[in-house]
């Protein structure tokens, strides 16, 4: 892949967080929607380090947190991944999908807590 295709697709990105950003402010929710699925597919199109350099340059920290921590870990960067999405939690964020996240972060570096994440997803 050239690197004239990485800035192509880095600016698609670009264009999608902030075309999403702005119809998310102007009260548009049906049409941010789309922009975010697109986002969603970009990304599971493999293109995590793009993502995660676009979230990190271009956004404040707060926003898109379990976006920026699944990128970590597609990346093998679970510990940053799994201190995120720690911090996200602790700020009274506790979803199902944010927990699962979160075990698959800590497998390979921390199997007790993945465990017990798993365990109290089941209960």
């Amino acid at each position: 892949m050239s690197a004239q295709d990485n800035l192509s697709k880095e600016a698609t990105l670009t264009q999608l967080f902030g075309d999403a950003e702005r119809t998310i402010n102007q009260g548009e929710y049906a049409k941010a929607l789309k922009s975010i699925d697109k986002i969603i597919t970009f990304i599971k199109l493999g293109k995590y380090q793009n993502a995660l350099n676009f979230v990190t340059k271009s956004l404040s920290k707060n926003q898109f947190p379990l976006e920026r921590a699944y990128c970590l870990c597609r990346l093998n960067k679970f510990s940053e991944g799994a201190e995120l999405l720690h911090k996200y939690r602790t700020a009274g964020n506790n979803d199902n999908g944010l927990r699962h996240l979160e075990a698959q972060a800590y497998k390979l570096e921390d199997y007790n807590s993945s465990l017990e994440i798993y365990y109290n997803l089941l209960i």
